[in-house]
C-alpha cells in the first residue's frame, strides 16, 4: 500500500509538473521557438495569446500578425490551431492531426514568396487535416491586384517530408465580385501544386482596371520550381467593352500562361461583333472575329499577333439593307496598344468584299445617312489611333445604284483588286490607293492617287480610269442633263481630281464611241440641249468623240455636287458646240477661219471664185472627219446688189452682141465700134439723140454715163434673184461632190434673201444630224 501510495504520489505529482510545464511552460517555449523561426525568416511574427492542451497536444494562437522586415504587414488571423498526435513524441516528426486557421488574411508577394525559399532547414511534419474558415488573400504583383474573400480550404495528408502530395479543395468570393473554386495536389519538399480553376461571374476589371463586363472560365495550373503556370485556360465573357467598343461574346483560350517570369502569353480568341457600332451610327454588326498571338494585361498592357474577322456583316439598322461585308479580314502582322488605345496592323487582307452605296430619291447617300447622327470629335480629343501598313483586297464587288433619276440606275463593280498602303488616322499622312475592277459585264475601272483619310477635304489626288462602259446603262444620267435616251455606245474616261483646303479642281478626259442616241425624252424644267447635233459634230471618222471637260468647286459649300458639276459642264460644251457648230467644226478640223457656214459670191455671179472654193474645199474636209453630217445649202441673193449686179451684165452682153462680139467682151469705150454699138442701144431702150448730145457735154466721162444709162434701162426677168440664189446653191454642191462628199449629204433649199458685204453675197451652209443616218458614207450612225 506505501509503495502503491508512494507511486500515485510521483505520479501526481509529475501529472501536476506535467500540466504546468503544458499550460504555463510550453506557451512561452511555442512562442519563443515560432518567433525564433520567423526572424530566422527575416520576419516579425506578434501573437497576442498562446495557448496549448498538453493532454490533447493542442496548440492555440489568438491575434497572429506576420510582418516584414520594414513592418510592412504580410499576414493576420484572428486565431490558428493545431491538435498533434501522441506519436509525435517518439517520430521524429511532427504528426498534426487537423490544423485550422479562422479569418486569416495573408498579402501574396511574387519576390517576397520566391526569396524566402531554402533560407533555414524546414523542420519535418505532417499534417493529416487542414482546415480555413473566412479567410482573405491579397494577391500584389506589379499594378495587379487580387483579393479573395472568404476563403473556405479543407486539405489532407500536408506533410513536408517528399511524399504523397496533399489533396485539397478550396473556394473564395473574389472582391469586387465573382467567385473562385480549385481543387488538387499540394506538395510541400519543395513546394509545389496542380490543379483545376473555374471561376464565375469575375469583373474583367479585376485583372484589367480599364476593362468593363464579366467572365467565367476554368482552367489547370501549376506551381513548380517558383513558377505559377496556367494551362488549357478558357474564358467566356459577356457584355465585355473597352474604350467604347462592346463585345457581346468574348471567349480565350490560352495553352499556356507562366508568371512571374513570362508575364506574356499565347491567346487565341473569338467574339461576336454583334454591338460594338456606336450608338450614334445607324448600322447593326454581325460576324466572328478570332485572334493568335501573345498578350500583356498588365501597366503595359497590349497584344501582338494575328486578326481574323469572318463573315463579317454592315447592315443599315431598321431597313436591314446590306452596307459592306466580307468573307474573311485578316492580318499576321496586329499589334494592339490599350492604354492609350492604339493599333497598328502590317499587311490586312479583305477576302471577296463586298459593298453597297446607294443615292435614295432625295438625293441623300446611304452612307451619309447612317453618320448623320454622328457628331465630329475635335483632333486632339481623339483616342483611338490606327495604322494599316496596307489593305489588300481581293475579289471585291461594289453595287452602286442612284434612284434619285427618273429611271433607277444600277451598277455593279465586281472583280475589285488592289492596295491601299499608308492608312492612318494621324494628321498630314495621305495614304495611296490602287484599285482596278470590272464594271457591269465588259467594262474595267482603275482607281490611282492619294487620300488623306483624316482631312480628305484637305489632301486628295485621285485619279480613276474608266474603260469600255457602256453607255446604254448611263442613259438615266442622260435623259436627266440632255433629255435623250442612249441605244448603245462606249465610254472611256481618266477622271483626275485634286483637292486642296475644300477647293476642288478636277479634269475628266472623255472618250465616247459609236454612240447612237434614242427618242428625245422631254422633261419639265431640265435644258433642252441639242444633243444630236452635238454628238454629230463631235464624232470623228473613227466614231470617237474626244472631250477634255474641267471642273471647279467648293466641298465647303452645302450644296455641292459633283455629278452636277459634271453634267453642267458636259451640257456647256454640248451647248457652245451646237449654238455655233462650224466654229466648232472649224476648230475641231483644224481648218483656218471661223466662217465655214457661209460661202460668197460677186453680186449677179453664181461661179465660185477663189475664196469661195477654199470655203467649200474647207467644208468638205470637215464632213470627212465627221461623216455622221449632214449639210443644208440655202443659196442666198441680195435684193438690191445682185439685180443692179444682173442689169449690169445684160447690158454689157446686149452691147457686146449689138458689136458682134460673141462671149461678151470686155467693154471698153475707146473701142469706137463698141460705143457705136452703145449708142445705139441706147437710142433703142433709154433716150434720143439730144440725150446723148447732153451726156456728151457731161463733165464726166461720157462712156461711164452711157453705161449706167443703159443699166438703168435694162429689163430683169421676175425670179432672176431668186435663179441666181439657186444656182449659187448648186455650184456649192457641185464643188462638194467633187470633193468627194456623198450627194446624199447634201441637201438645198429655197433660196433666201441675204445682206452682201463688202466680200460678196453669202450662201448659207448648216449642219444637219438628223439626215446623217441616211448618209451611209462610212457606216457610222450617231441619230435615230
Amino acid at each position: 500500500m506505501r509503495k502503491a501510495l508512494l507511486a500515485a504520489a510521483v505520479a501526481g505529482t509529475l501529472a501536476v509538473l506535467y500540466a504546468a510545464a503544458g499550460y504555463w511552460l510550453a506557451p512561452r517555449l511555442v512562442r519563443a521557438a515560432l518567433l525564433d523561426r520567423a526572424a530566422g525568416a527575416g520576419l516579425e511574427l506578434r501573437l497576442a495569446q498562446v495557448r496549448t492542451d498538453p493532454f490533447a497536444l493542442g496548440v492555440h494562437l489568438d491575434g497572429v500578425e506576420l510582418r516584414d522586415a520594414k513592418g510592412g504587414m504580410l499576414a493576420v488571423a484572428a486565431g490558428a490551431s493545431a491538435d498533434l498526435a501522441w506519436a509525435s513524441l517518439w517520430r521524429r516528426q511532427w504528426i498534426v492531426q487537423h490544423a485550422m486557421l479562422h479569418q486569416p488574411a495573408i498579402d501574396v508577394n511574387w519576390r517576397l514568396a520566391r526569396g524566402g525559399q531554402g533560407q533555414t532547414a524546414q523542420p519535418a511534419f505532417t499534417v493529416e487535416k487542414v482546415s480555413i474558415t473566412e479567410g482573405a488573400l491579397r494577391f500584389a504583383h506589379g499594378t495587379r491586384r487580387l483579393v479573395l474573400e472568404g476563403i473556405a480550404l479543407e486539405a489532407s495528408g500536408l506533410s513536408s517530408r517528399a511524399e504523397a502530395p496533399a489533396r485539397y479543395s478550396l473556394s473564395a468570393r473574389v472582391a469586387p465580385g465573382g467567385t473562385l473554386a480549385s481543387h488538387g495536389t499540394l506538395a510541400l519538399a519543395p513546394l509545389a501544386a496542380q490543379g483545376e480553376l473555374r471561376v464565375e461571374a469575375l469583373p474583367v476589371a479585376t485583372l484589367w482596371s480599364q476593362a468593363q463586363g464579366r467572365i467565367q472560365g476554368s482552367g489547370k495550373y501549376s506551381y513548380e520550381g517558383e513558377r505559377l503556370v496556367l494551362r488549357e485556360l478558357g474564358v467566356q465573357g459577356r457584355d465585355v467593352a473597352y474604350g467604347g467598343i462592346e463585345l457581346e461574346q468574348l471567349a480565350l483560350q490560352s495553352p499556356r500562361l507562366a508568371l512571374p517570369a513570362d508575364e506574356a502569353f499565347e491567346v487565341s480568341a473569338t467574339a461576336q461583333l454583334a454591338r460594338w457600332v456606336p450608338e450614334d451610327m445607324a448600322v447593326s454588326v454581325s460576324g466572328a472575329l478570332s485572334a493568335k498571338g501573345r498578350l500583356r494585361i498588365d501597366e503595359a498592357a497590349g497584344y501582338e499577333g494575328t486578326l481574323s474577322v469572318r463573315d463579317a456583316r454592315f447592315e443599315e439598322r431598321g431597313s436591314g439593307k446590306p452596307l459592306l461585308a466580307w468573307q474573311r479580314l485578316e492580318s499576321a502582322e496586329v499589334s494592339l496598344r490599350f492604354s492609350p488605345l492604339a493599333i497598328e496592323v502590317g499587311e490586312l487582307v479583305a477576302h471577296a468584299p463586298s459593298g453597297r452605296l446607294a443615292i435614295a430619291e432625295d438625293g441623300r447617300l446611304n452612307i451619309a445617312e447612317i453618320l448623320k447622327g454622328r457628331s465630329d470629335a475635335p483632333r486632339e480629343g481623339r483616342s483611338f489611333q490606327a495604322a494599316v501598313q496596307r489593305l489588300r483586297i481581293e475579289n471585291g464587288t461594289l453595287d452602286f445604284a442612284d434612284r434619285s433619276l427618273d429611271e433607277d440606275f444600277a451598277v455593279v463593280v465586281g472583280g475589285l483588286s488592289g492596295a491601299v498602303t499608308g492608312l492612318s488616322t494621324a494628321a498630314g499622312n495621305p495614304a495611296r490607293v490602287q484599285l482596278a475592277g470590272r464594271v457591269a459585264k465588259y467594262g474595267a475601272a482603275r482607281i490611282e492617287g492619294t487620300v488623306n483619310l483624316d482631312e480628305p477635304k484637305s489632301l486628295t489626288n485621285v485619279t480613276a480610269s474608266l474603260r469600255n462602259i457602256d453607255l446604254a446603262a448611263l442613259t438615266p444620267y442622260v435623259v436627266r442633263f440632255a433629255g435623250y435616251r442612249v441605244q448603245s455606245g462606249r465610254l472611256s474616261a481618266k477622271l483626275r481630281y485634286r483637292v486642296r483646303e475644300g477647293r476642288l479642281v478636277g479634269a475628266n478626259d472623255l472618250v465616247f464611241e459609236q454612240i447612237v442616241l434614242g427618242e428625245k425624252v422631254r422633261r419639265a424644267g431640265e435644258r433642252d440641249l441639242p444633243l444630236e447635233l452635238a454628238v454629230a459634230l463631235l464624232t470623228d471618222a473613227q466614231g470617237r468623240i474626244d472631250l477634255d471637260i474641267p471642273v471647279r468647286g467648293d466641298l465647303n459649300d452645302p450644296k455641292f455636287d459633283l455629278g452636277g458639276l459634271v453634267a453642267r459642264a458636259i451640257g456647256n460644251v454640248v451647248q457652245r458646240v451646237a449654238s455655233a457648230p462650224f466654229r466648232a467644226l472649224a476648230s475641231l478640223v483644224g481648218e483656218r477661219g471661223t466662217d465655214l457656214d457661209r460661202v460668197r459670191f460677186e453680186p449677179g455671179s453664181a461661179a465660185l471664185g477663189p475664196p469661195a472654193q477654199e470655203r467649200v474645199a474647207g467644208v468638205a474636209k470637215a464632213l470627212a472627219a465627221r461623216p455622221q453630217l449632214a449639210v443644208t445649202v440655202q443659196g442666198g441673193y441680195d435684193p438690191e446688189g445682185d439685180l443692179a449686179a444682173l442689169r449690169r451684165d445684160a447690158a454689157r452682153r446686149a452691147i457686146a452682141r449689138r458689136a458682134g462680139y460673141e462671149g461678151g467682151a470686155p467693154l471698153d469705150f475707146r473701142d469706137a465700134k463698141l460705143l457705136r454699138a452703145a449708142e445705139a442701144l441706147f437710142l433703142a431702150r433709154a433716150g434720143n439723140l439730144l440725150d446723148l448730145i447732153r451726156l456728151r457735154a457731161d463733165e464726166r466721162p461720157y462712156g461711164r454715163l452711157l453705161f449706167e444709162r443703159l443699166v438703168a434701162a435694162t429689163p430683169v426677168e421676175p425670179g432672176s434673184a431668186e435663179a441666181l440664189a439657186r444656182a449659187r446653191a448648186e455650184a456649192v454642191r457641185a464643188a462638194l461632190l467633187e470633193h468627194g462628199v456623198d450627194a446624199a449629204r447634201v441637201r438645198l433649199e429655197g433660196p433666201a434673201s441675204a445682206q452682201a458685204a463688202k466680200d460678196g453675197v453669202p450662201t448659207l451652209l448648216a449642219l444637219d444630224a438628223e439626215r446623217a443616218a441616211s448618209a451611209g458614207a462610212t457606216g457610222h450612225r450617231t441619230g435615230p
